[in-house]
């Protein structure tokens, strides 16, 4: 198939004159005005039933022919697709002042489709499948613009096992060049976007000393969380001890969401933060690497509940952070990384099966046993309660006690 690993988040839904999908792929090059006009109605009808089975939201049996014929033409590429969805997140973050593009890695198990080719292998050699590296843009608000880069790859059979030789190999052997390529697309968006700061986000996997050469490079900001205790050209020799060795500026208190037994609380966090000068890797000495001059920032939970572990973020950035309000700021931003791991999650799930059941009970479905599926109608009730939601709790969540910042020591 040419597009079966494409995966499309759309996130504007507004209703013109156009449909949504004539909004987000009109402008696609598939050397044929003909497919355009399959593309858009494909994703119509996955759109108005995402709930539903391929065929089941096709409509009939010659409906889902067309489709499987559109899938499996060669001149059907994924670049193509996603390239016109590009541009559609493109306008619609040209409208913000501030974006975060997040970014993280999930698997694609297809373990149990053993006749599909190209797969390679994940955690073992008898499990099947292909990784995928995605990067959304979104607002401070975490609300969804697009998705701006994706990496699909399979894992040679060839390497499973050979972990403990990575450092001696360059990074572009690597896995982890996928931080880099989609820094780099950033970075070309951020020259389309004079008017809007921004800001990559990457987890513990991300902290990776070429990331932050090529960060300075590109002069493209950063902010990701610290998974190694790096050498540092301060006294306290390594990060995290310069960094507990920092006044605490204030106290944050965040609204901790539940896990699995353990029900939502309330953490208060104190916050420290300091610029800091991090040394390269000492197996990369021969390499003469330039120190790296960014700041740190360090939220602890200093006294959790008994048996609760502590909360404990260490992040780093080539933002400037000076105050208490800018660190906190920065904490706020890499919370909003949480939405990649939704997405994956949410795409990942059983059809979306059990998210829309949930959604069409906002609009009055039963989910009855004789009820069946819910309806077009139903979900855009409940999607339309959903908003209404949401909306209130941002407005009573932001100005609530429980979440201003908790003032200064």
């Amino acid at each position: 198939m040419a597009i079966n690993n494409t995966f499309i988040l759309v996130t504007n839904m507004d209703q013109t004159t156009q449909s949504w999908a004539e909004q987000e792929f009109a402008n696609a090059n598939l050397e044929d005005q003909r497919r355009t006009q399959r593309l858009i109605l494909i994703a119509e009808q996955r759109g108005s039933q995402p709930h539903a089975s391929f065929s089941q939201s096709c409509g009939d049996a010659a409906a889902t022919k067309a489709a499987y014929r559109f899938y499996e033409n060669e001149n059907v590429s994924p670049d193509a697709i996603l390239s016109t969805h590009q541009e559609s997140t493109l306008t619609r973050m040209k409208q913000e002042p501030i974006v975060l593009v997040v970014q993280d890695t999930t698997i694609l198990d297809y373990t149990n489709h053993p006749a599909t080719e190209g797969l390679g292998t994940l955690q073992n050699k008898e499990q099947q499948g292909l990784l995928m590296h995605t990067t959304l843009a979104v607002t401070p608000a975490s609300v969804p613009l697009g998705i701006i880069h994706q990496q699909i790859w399979a894992r040679p059979v060839e390497e499973f096992g050979k972990k403990h030789k990575r450092k001696e190999r360059p990074i572009q052997e690597k896995e982890s060049q996928k931080w880099l390529d989609s820094l780099a697309t950033t970075s070309q968006l951020q020259k389309q976007l004079p008017q809007t700061k921004v800001v990559s986000i990457g987890d513990r996997e991300a902290d990776i000393y070429d990331l932050f050469i090529s960060s300075q490079s590109l002069s493209q900001e950063l902010l990701v969380r610290a998974a190694w205790d790096r050498c540092v050209q301060h006294p306290e020799n390594h990060l995290w001890s310069y960094m507990e060795n920092q006044p605490i500026s204030g106290t944050l208190t965040i609204t901790v969401p539940r896990k699995g037994q353990q029900p939502t609380r309330q953490a208060e966090l104190s916050v420290r933060y300091a610029q800091v000068t991090l040394l390269p890797p000492k197996h990369r000495s021969s390499e003469k690497l330039a120190p790296v001059r960014i700041y740190s920032i360090l939220a602890c939970e200093e006294n959790p509940p008994s048996g609760v572990e502590a909360i404990t973020w260490l992040l780093l950035t080539t933002l400037s952070v000076t105050s208490f309000e800018e660190a906190c700021q920065k904490i706020q931003w890499y919370s909003c990384r949480w939405l990649i791991e939704i997405y994956h999650k949410v795409l990942k799930s059983e059809r979306l099966r059990q998210a829309m059941r949930w959604i069409a009970q906002l609009g009055g479905f039963m989910g009855r046993k004789s009820d069946g599926e819910p309806g077009v109608t139903v979900l855009w009730r409940g999607l339309q309660r959903l908003h209404d939601i949401a909306g209130s709790w941002l407005i009573f969540h932001l100005h609530s006690p429980e979440s201003r910042l908790v003032g200064k020591v």
